[in-house]
């Protein structure tokens, strides 16, 4: 008889502020996951008070673990706060403003455990919602090119499942960064793991109002990241790549 093992804790890293209702729309897609055992890190970054006995009752058999900053710390930071206590041996993410598909974990895991590759991830829809209604505006996910990484991010971190051993060591989120923070940890992640596609869509990226991003400043704030994370890659690849994946993507 074929010897069965337990399968590994899959810990989901969920970063909210001052978001209950859409936090708790997360929550019940990661109670929803067909994969267990899973548990919850949740950071609150210096954001309102939480109920969470009521997040518990959501979250039914996923166990959730609780971080609250009293000041707001910045993304980066509640990530890594997040990192540093989560107990599994894989790792998601999970901001409060979206959600997985069903299947999310149990696709990317199967993936994960055949090995061969340090990070796993799939195709994310992206919707846009306005009043009671909802528009899928397009899907995301394509094979890895690590040129077009250098060049954007095509990977939403709410597609992916890594292993927690190799965030810890690249030293997780950098908070240099305000924004791009996980542009950045994803791009360390792939100077030292392979990357694998999988051609499913597995989870949502929401966009509410007429908002395009998710952040705020404008284009200064914007640029000023983008270049902060090429000043502090470009010695990896050079000019002539970053031509190259100007090429690739136009």
């Amino acid at each position: 008889m074929k010897e069965t093992y337990p399968k590994p804790l899959v810990s989901v890293i969920v970063r909210t502020k001052d978001r209950p209702e859409l936090l708790k729309r997360a929550l019940k897609s990661i109670a929803g996951q067909s994969y267990r055992p899973v548990e919850v890190v949740l950071v609150n970054d210096g954001g309102c008070e939480l109920d969470t006995e009521e997040l518990r009752g959501i979250l039914g058999d996923v166990v959730l673990e609780y971080f609250r900053h009293e000041d707001n710390r910045g993304r980066p930071v509640a990530g890594n706060t997040g990192l540093e206590h989560a107990s599994g041996e894989y790792i998601a993410f999970l901001d409060d403003d979206d959600r997985y598909y069903e299947d999310f974990i149990s696709v990317l895991i199967d993936v994960m455990l055949k090995g061969g590759a340090g990070l796993v991830y799939g195709k994310c829809d992206c919707f846009q919602y306005k009043g009671q209604g909802r528009e899928r505006l397009f899907t995301l996910g394509k094979p890895f090119n690590m040129y077009e990484l250098f060049y954007r991010n095509f990977i939403p971190i709410n597609s992916i499942l890594t292993k927690k051993a190799l965030l810890s060591d690249i030293g997780g989120f950098d908070p240099d960064f305000e924004i791009f923070e996980d542009w950045d940890l994803l791009f360390r992640l792939a100077l030292k793991n392979d990357f694998l596609f999988v051609e499913e869509v597995v989870s949502e990226y929401s966009i509410f109002g007429s908002a395009t991003v998710t952040y705020k400043g404008g284009h200064e704030y914007h640029k000023r990241y983008r270049d902060l994370f090429y000043k502090k890659h470009a010695d990896f690849f050079g000019v002539d790549a970053l031509e190259h994946c100007v090429l690739r993507t136009m």
